[in-house]
């Protein structure tokens, strides 16, 4: 599986990616999603893959 969760679902959110090429170089970034319907938001300012 390329894409792995390894967070604690509680102050880790860690993932990794796995198997990468150059058509994965893209900025991500996180998508925070609550239990409430108003409360999620995208994490700022993202991280930057490129790979060569």
């Amino acid at each position: 599986q390329r894409l792995q969760y390894l967070g604690n679902k509680q102050q880790n959110c860690t993932i990794r990616l796995n198997h990468v090429t150059q058509k994965d170089s893209h900025m991500y970034y996180f998508r925070f999603i609550t239990d409430k319907p108003d409360k999620k938001w995208t994490g700022t300012p993202g991280v930057s893959l490129t790979v060569t």
